[in-house]
This record gives structure tokens, sequence and C-alpha cells, in this order.
């Protein structure tokens, strides 16, 4: 049995699941807890003693939810509201503590990928461009898939809650006011918004949460549509002007929205009317997916095919993407990248390293170079920079940093601890960085001149006579880059103990 658990700034949500003959997870069990952390936190940028005993009390349900399921496996996280609390370590470890289920905090990148593994699941967009909007209480979500692939996401702090909290009291009930100052509030991030949606065009959109379930509910209801999954522009606009005609408590009566839902349905239809106008799409498909069926898919996944659980097509196709963005030379990262794998597997008898490791390599070798963009002199540095600020859809913030910490040291100086990118890692973290840059740099030379022309034929390691011998096809000019690897190797050398011995393709 497997769970996953959401600690929303709305709501926290638990979720157990068996996984079928198929490998899907089938739910089997829920429970929901109206503990909304984003009150507090939206207000007063902390999470309240108050509350932090309501979400512990939570969480020790959901423990016995699972104690009762015998859950095996199972993932706890937080979304916007954790994310920003200033006291959202002590937090966690008051959850952690008593109930053991290892609660963390994810980035707004992390919960989009996982959103869009849930829709995955369902409906295959391949050969379309579609855009995933999901409005969660703290912050709404805008991301692009391309052909089958989640190639952006951008987050904004436009959730429902902290709306709510921004102009609720101000605006003493009336909803008509609350309206006007949520739109005026999220037409000032137009730009942003238009910048993340970029100028292809939308062949589809998607909206998840409960805020637009929610939506799409009323529309049935009240309006008397076909429920056929989706909310249109109009029947969006409608719905905005009877809300703003009902008080909370009709909204409860005659709507039947529960307490939590029926005061911040408001916003987020107010954030939704916005960003599909920015989009110039007409409606809204309502797959009522979220963040837990893409937990629930992943921990599957994981369950039956561990080697595959860090979704490699997705790490390297927002690589590509990234790359593209600061026009790198897409040829030269390929081979060097192709290179680099070659390295990693004829030489994992001394490294020891394992996948995970070789995608953050096949990761950094794409984007080695990517900060030429911004100058070639100090290149590597300005590569790390972007890998800092710029997410890798797929990659935790920690698998990130290790990531720019390989393109860092991949030209010039090598890591050292007075470096301060280098001594933020922990020590195995560190560990396998200095390996793989190593790699890196004995991979890079290989095609030294960009040209993709070289060819290398065989790549041997002799651990008993400690050396690792490559030779080069007839292809290329194969002096060059003799020359440029055996000017490189040292580093290579020094970190796994062999010899780097090159033979041309004559040879």
């Amino acid at each position: 049995m497997i769970a996953a658990i959401d600690v929303g700034s709305n709501a926290m949500r638990a979720v157990v699941a068996y996984i079928d003959a198929e490998g899907k997870p089938q739910p089997v069990d829920y429970q929901r807890a109206a503990v909304r952390l984003g009150q507090d936190v939206f207000q007063s940028g902390r999470i309240s003693e108050e509350t932090t005993a309501r979400a512990v009390e939570a969480m020790t349900r959901f423990r016995q939810l699972l104690d009762h399921h015998h859950v095996e496996r199972w993932r706890a996280v937080g979304t916007s509201a954790l994310r920003e609390a200033e006291n959202s370590y002590e937090f966690i470890s008051k959850i952690n503590w008593a109930t053991g289920l290892n609660l963390a905090a994810i980035g707004g990148d992390e919960e989009a990928r996982l959103v869009f593994r849930a829709i995955a699941a369902r409906e295959s967009l391949k050969g379309r461009t579609a855009l995933l909007i999901d409005i969660g209480g703290g912050s709404a979500e805008v991301s692009t898939v391309r052909n089958d692939r989640l190639v952006a996401t951008e987050s904004f702090k436009m959730g429902a809650v902290r709306l709510l909290e921004l102009f609720g009291k101000q605006t003493g009930g009336d909803a008509g006011a609350l309206a006007k100052l949520a739109r005026g509030y999220v037409q000032a991030t137009r730009h942003r918004v238009a910048f993340a949606m970029g100028k292809k065009k939308i062949d589809l959109c998607f909206g998840v949460g409960g805020n637009i379930e929610a939506l799409a509910d009323l529309r049935t209801l009240v309006l008397k549509k076909k429920n056929d999954g989706a909310l249109g522009l109009q029947d969006l606009a409608r719905l905005i002007d009877l809300l703003k005609g009902y008080t909370l408590e009709q909204r409860v009566e005659k709507l039947a929205l529960r307490p939590d839902r029926a005061d911040v349905v408001l916003p987020a239809a107010v954030v939704l009317d916005f960003l599909l106008s920015q989009a110039k799409v007409r409606q809204v498909r309502v797959p009522r997916v979220n963040l837990k069926d893409g937990l629930l898919i992943e921990l599957a996944r994981e369950s039956t095919a561990p080697e595959q659980s860090l979704l490699r097509d997705q790490v390297l196709g927002a690589a590509r993407e990234l790359g593209a963005r600061f026009l790198f030379d897409e040829r030269h990262a390929e081979t060097v990248a192709g290179f680099a794998m070659r390295i990693f597997d004829a030489t994992s008898s001394i490294h020891g390293l394992g996948s995970e490791d070789r995608l953050l390599l096949e990761a950094a070798a794409w984007l080695h170079d990517i900060g030429q963009f911004i100058g070639i002199t100090d290149h590597h540095k300005h590569s790390a920079y972007i890998l800092g600020a710029a997410p890798v859809i797929g990659l935790t913030p920690v698998q990130r940093n290790v990531v720019a910490n390989i393109v860092r040291y991949h030209h010039k100086s090598f890591p050292k601890l007075r470096h301060e990118n280098f001594a933020a890692l922990g020590d195995p973290d560190r560990a396998r960085v200095r390996k793989l840059v190593a790699i890196l740099r004995l991979a890079d030379p290989l095609d030294f001149e960009h040209d993709s022309r070289l060819r290398l034929e065989r790549i041997q390691l002799d651990p008993s006579e400690k050396r690792l011998t490559m030779q080069f096809g007839p292809e290329g000019d194969s002096i060059l880059a003799k020359w440029a690897v055996y000017k490189h190797a040292g580093y290579f050398e020094d970190v796994f103990q062999v010899k780097v011995i090159v033979k041309n393709g004559d040879a």
C-alpha cells in the first residue's frame, strides 16, 4: 500500500491506494482536514501555535490512517504556505517528531511536475501545446506542456486564500469589492504572466485545484450545463457575477459549498478568468486530478520500477528547453553528453555511483556551456548562476544544486571548500560532485572544436593497471583532440587514481 499527503495552504489531505496489476495506483481511503495554514502565513508570515496544534492533530490522524492500511511507502509534502512560513522548519520538525511522516516543503516547479504527471497519466498531449493552470490557496502555477513534455512552469503569488487574506477584511464582506481588488492585484502581474505563457498558440488548457472543480460543479448545478468536464469563459463570467451577489452563508446553503470553499471560490474564479483571458483560450478542461494523484503515480512507479523514478525524459527535456532559452550549442551539448555517459558507464567499477548520479551528469553535460549566453570568459560561473536561478523540472533543489556545481567546475578551477557554492553541499554531495566533474572535464575536450566529428571507438578501464584507454576512430582531427584530452585529464587522474591513455584512430 502507498499513500500521499498534501499539506496545502487551504487544507490538508491524505489518500491511501494500492497498486494494481498494471502498476497503477487505485485509491481506497481518503481524509481531509480544514487546517488553513495560509490564513496565518499570508497575514503574519508565521504559522501560529494554535494552527500548528491543529495540524499536528490532523497529521496524527493521517498517520493512524496509514497504519490502519499497513502503508509501506508514502510521501508527505507541503506547498505555498509551508514554503513561505518564517517558522517552516519548526513547524515541520514538530509534525515529523509527532508522526514520523517526514513532511517536506516542495517548490512550485515540483508541484507543477507532479500535477502534470497526474494529467499525463490520463491523456496524451503528443503533438500539442497545452497550458496547465493550478490555482491553490497560496499560489497559482502556470505551466506549459509541449509534445507530451513539461517544458516550463512559473509560480505566481495569487492563490485564493492569499487574496482572501489580503483583501477580505478591508472589504467587510462585500463580495463585489473583494472581486474588484483581487482583479486589480492579479492584473498587475500581466506582463510576467504573458512572458511565462509565451507566444505559441495554446491547443488546450487544463485547470486543476479544488476551486476550479467547484466552479465546474456550479456550472452544472446552477447554470444547468452538461457536465462535460469543461468550463468556458462565458460561463465563468456568469458564475463570478452570481458569486458576487451571494453572501458567504448563501453560498453554503444555496450552492452546497463547504464553508472553507465558499469563501475562497470567488477570488479563485477571478484568477482563473484573468489567466484564461491572458492565454487567449475560451475554455478550460477540468480533469479532476491534483497533486496527490501525481504523488501516488510517482510512488507506484518507484515501487514497480525504481530505476525509472527520476523520469529521465522529463529532466533532459527540461534541460534542453533551458539550453534553448540561452541559445546553447545543442549539437556540442549532445555530443559531450554522449561522451560523458560512455565514460561514466566504462568507469562504474571505480566511481561507485548510481543511476541518479548518471542523470545529474547527463543534465550537467547538456547545460555546461549555457553561460556563454552571458559571456565566454567565465561561462562556467555564468552557467552555474543560471542553474541556481532557473528550475530544471524534475530535479529537486538539492539535485539542481549538484548540477550547478558540476557545470561550475567543468572549466578552469577545481572544486574547493573555500568556494561558498561547493562548501554549502553536504559531504556525500561534495564527493559525487568531484567524481562527476572529473568525468565531464574528460568528456568536454573530446569535442574541443565543437564540430562533433570525433568518434570514440573504444573506452576500456583496466583496474589492475590503473589505466583508462580511449581509442579514437579515423574521423575528425584526432591529434588536436588527443592534445586537448591530455591537457584536461589531470583532475580525472587525481580523483580516480588512474592514468588516461589516448590512442589515435590508426593505432
